[in-house]
C-alpha cells in the first residue's frame, strides 16, 4: 500500500490533534504514594496529549513517515522557523 498526500494529511491531522489535548488519558502509572498523583502533562510529558504511551509512539512514527514521504509539502509550513532535527 502506498501513502498518498490525502492519506498522509489525514494521518498527520490525527497525530497533531493530540498536541494540546490532555484528556482523555490512560496513564498506566503505578503509584507508590499519594504525592505521585499528578496531571498527565507532569507525569509523562513525552506522551502528553495522547490517550496512552502506545498511541504516542504510533503518532510519532506516523508523523515521521508522513514527513519523510512528503517533505516538499512541509517547506511552506516551515518558513521562518529553524528545525533542530536534521
Amino acid at each position: 500500500m502506498r501513502l498518498d498526500a490525502a492519506s498522509a494529511g489525514r494521518l498527520a491531522a490525527l497525530a497533531l490533534a493530540c498536541v494540546g489535548r490532555e484528556f482523555p488519558n490512560q496513564p498506566g502509572h503505578v503509584m507508590q504514594r499519594a504525592g505521585e498523583l499528578d496531571r498527565p502533562r507532569s507525569l509523562h510529558p513525552a506522551f502528553f496529549g495522547c490517550f496512552d504511551w502506545h498511541s504516542a509512539v504510533h503518532g510519532t512514527g506516523c508523523s515521521r513517515a508522513c514527513c519523510a514521504a512528503f517533505r516538499a509539502c512541509l517547506k511552506p509550513m516551515r518558513s521562518g522557523r529553524r528545525s533542530s532535527a536534521r
